[in-house]
């Protein structure tokens, strides 16, 4: 897996991730009139708020995540080294 590959799956999780609060902030509205602007403000600032914390949640799992993805990389390209060497040792003596 690339690391371009990665890149892309962590950026997709985190979009995953974060989607669902945005459109519950969306779907509030916008205020009637005049007297309503502080209330729609307060719970625009209230719904990022809870974005931000999310993302803030959601951050480390992702890490962690790519992290052990990385290590089984290294794994199986460290496995697919010692089987390609085992094969060409077998072809020599052969």
């Amino acid at each position: 897996m690339t690391v371009a590959h990665r890149w892309t799956m962590g950026v997709a999780l985190v979009c995953l991730a974060v989607t669902p609060t945005a459109f519950a902030g969306a779907q509030a509205g916008q205020p009637r009139s005049a007297n309503d602007v502080l209330p729609g403000l307060l719970a625009e600032v209230h719904g990022l708020r809870l974005a931000m914390e999310q993302s803030a949640a959601v951050t480390p799992r992702l890490q962690l995540t790519l992290a052990r993805l990385t290590i089984e990389e290294q794994r199986v390209t460290h496995l697919t080294a010692a089987g390609a060497s085992f094969w060409l040792i077998v072809a020599r003596r052969r």
